[in-house]
């Protein structure tokens, strides 16, 4: 059996998901500061006081982009590093099987596995036991060669 994964790709994977989730952490607790800053500056000026406007804009325009940031940020580089971790993760603990089988057919494709960039390998698999063929795939890291297959 071909191991592609390590204990140190674990490690690394926590540590790759540790270094993207603290700038969106950052981000936030700057955030929450900021806004209390414009609260009690707020509540500290007078009734109707022409002040009111700028500090409404800057939390405005504060809000617009931290959510623009989140999105972005957390849509693309946090989902895609927590993701990886909890790939490597199941397939640090997870089961190692191995089969040996009738192939009848053998195709490979590039995709996207759960936000991680994978190469497949696909085998139709002839079952004697149930008397049909299934489809059985295997997952391969994207930087990673394919194993050598014996036909």
């Amino acid at each position: 059996m071909v191991e592609y994964y390590k204990k140190e790709d674990l490690i690394d994977a926590k540590k790759i998901k540790t270094r993207t989730i603290i700038p969106l952490i950052v981000a936030f607790v700057a955030y929450a500061v900021f806004c209390v800053f414009i609260i009690v500056s707020f509540v500290n000026l007078p009734y109707n006081d022409k002040r009111e406007t700028i500090l409404e804009a800057l939390l405005l325009a504060f809000t617009v982009f931290i959510c623009a940031y989140a999105y972005i940020y957390a849509g693309i580089k946090v989902k895609r590093a927590v993701k990886y971790y909890k790939l490597i993760e199941a397939l640090e603990t997870g089961l190692k099987v191995e089969s040996v089988g009738v192939l009848k057919e053998f195709s490979s494709a590039l995709e996207t596995y759960n936000g991680v960039d994978v190469k497949t390998i696909g085998f139709k698999v002839y079952s004697e036991r149930f008397t049909s063929e299934f489809d059985r795939f295997v997952y391969i890291p994207f930087d990673k060669d394919f194993p050598e297959i014996e036909i």
